[in-house]
């Protein structure tokens, strides 16, 4: 629908003062028509007509001066530009953090190959040794058994030999007996703590590799622009 021609208000008042006058020239010309009878009828039904037809060309002045009034102000009202993003900010000290941590991981991550490396070789040292200490412990209880079987046998080979001899006799053999054989654990625990491999290696552990920092955000949002397309107003 196309709208109608803008009219200033000044324009508008002087219109509706030309109406007016034009209508109060009309009234006078019909008073002048009709006997003098009438005249008094027909004065209080023209002024009648009169007032409501001033009312209702008052109230139509007053709609085109609020319309052209809010048309106005629909064409002035200007549209605000959007706000641009702003650019991303670098975080300076979140790079120089992530900088020398990664320099410190790489310096530990060497040290850690290194040791990994030293672990390994310990490892198979390790189950070398624990290879030949059960050698060595088969030895050490071989020769232990060794030890008792002897003295038992010679206390056997004492009693099988004096038949008849005294309880002292027999006391001093036992306790020979004993002895030998208290010798042979002693010399035992002795032997097996002697090849006492140690502790088992430990294995490094792999240092973690730092986090990246997260990229810097924008806070700011862009603005989105008010909507200021007004409709104009259906004038009658």
């Amino acid at each position: 629908m196309a709208s109608r021609p803008y009219v200033s208000l000044p324009a508008r008042f002087a219109l509706f003062r030309k109406k007016t006058s034009d209508f109060s020239q009309k009234s006078h010309k019909l008073r002048g028509q009709y006997p003098p009878i009438r005249q008094g009828a027909l004065e209080a039904k023209g002024q009648t007509m009169q007032r409501k037809k001033f009312l209702t060309i008052t109230l139509i002045g007053v709609a085109l001066v609020l319309g052209s009034t809010a048309t106005a102000q629909a064409d002035v009202t200007p549209s605000p530009a959007p706000t641009l993003l702003a650019p991303p900010v670098a975080n300076p000290t979140t790079n120089a953090t992530y900088a020398a941590a990664l320099a410190a991981y790489q310096v530990a991550l060497t040290k850690y190959e290194a040791d990994l490396v030293t672990y390994q070789a310990a490892v198979v040292t390790y189950k070398a040794a624990l290879a030949a200490n059960q050698d060595k412990r088969k030895a050490i209880n071989s020769t232990f058994n060794v030890s008792l079987a002897t003295a038992r046998a010679t206390f056997q080979t004492f009693l099988a030999a004096n038949p008849n001899a005294t309880a002292a006799q027999k006391t001093a053999a036992v306790a020979t007996r004993d002895t030998a054989i208290a010798t042979a654990n002693s010399v035992r625990t002795a032997a097996l703590a002697a090849i006492n491999p140690g502790a088992a290696p430990v294995k490094p552990v792999k240092p973690e590799r730092p986090a990246k920092p997260e990229k810097a955000e924008n806070t700011q949002k862009a603005a989105k622009p008010l909507k200021t397309d007004v409709k104009e107003t259906k004038k009658s």
